[in-house]
């Protein structure tokens, strides 16, 4: 019996359907933030930033990211003694040295949080994401995640000391699940532009994403599955660290 193709989306589903998935997309940047590496302005040097988002659980406030972007503020900072971690908001940055707000790293799965204080939180002017349950869920093969960050090629260098951070989201489906982590195989061929400017294409290379939000929608509920790791150019996959393994203990201790 010969298979029947499936029918294909009215332009009106499909129109249904974009206006789904940039509402899913617009959700997840919304509690994307920029973690930025460098010391201050007045001191100068490189600077470097990944990306995260803020969890709100009865321990306090975190900023959860990538361990290996926390780790090169640790691979500075005896050489660079200036160097610092920058939030960015609105009105400023709030900066900090990792070592006095570090609560928790897992390096095989690149997660890191860093401890916020309530004020630090709400001046990021970010959605802030209260888990409903703990352990955060585990992603699913073949669901739709969005992602969120800040590439390297959307910063932008306004003036000597100040940078503009322009992000990007993604919706790609989670192809295959390890223990630590779990990837998402990008299909370039099939990204649609769902947003209602030209932002220009998608960058090649991901720099900058590392720690950014992963989420899934399950019902009308936007859900954390884990924060980004790395991006493979070869094979254009896409890695994130799970946090469904992390027990709420670790953020108590902190």
């Amino acid at each position: 019996m010969a298979n029947t193709p499936e029918p294909s989306l009215t332009p009106a589903q499909e129109a249904r359907l974009r206006d789904a998935l940039r509402e899913a997309n617009n959700l997840a940047f919304g509690y994307a933030n920029a973690l930025i590496v460098a010391a201050p302005p007045s001191v100068g040097g490189d600077l470097h930033h990944g990306s995260g988002i803020i969890l709100r659980i009865p321990e306090g406030h975190f900023l959860l990211t990538a361990e290996h972007v926390v780790r090169s503020w640790y691979e500075r900072y005896p050489r660079e003694p200036a160097v610092m971690l920058h939030l960015r908001s609105p009105h400023g940055r709030r900066q900090f040295k990792a070592m006095d707000r570090l609560v928790f790293y897992d390096r095989p799965a690149d997660i890191a949080a860093l401890r916020l204080t309530p004020d630090e939180a709400a001046e990021t002017g970010t959605f802030i994401y209260e888990p409903a349950t703990w352990p955060l869920p585990a992603p699913v093969v073949g669901e739709m995640v969005h992602i969120a960050g800040f590439p390297k090629e959307g910063r932008v260098q306004l003036g000597p000391k100040k940078y503009e951070f322009r992000s990007m989201n993604l919706g790609v489906p989670v192809t295959h699940i390890a223990e630590p982590n779990f990837k998402c195989q990008l299909d370039r061929s099939q990204w649609a532009d769902l947003s209602k400017e030209v932002t220009g294409p998608p960058p090649e290379l991901f720099d900058g994403m590392s720690g950014g939000p992963v989420m899934a929608m399950r019902g009308l509920v936007p859900v954390l599955l884990g924060t980004v790791s790395e991006h493979h150019p070869e094979l254009d996959i896409l890695i994130s660290g799970r946090w469904s393994h992390v027990p709420r203990e670790r953020f108590a201790a902190a």
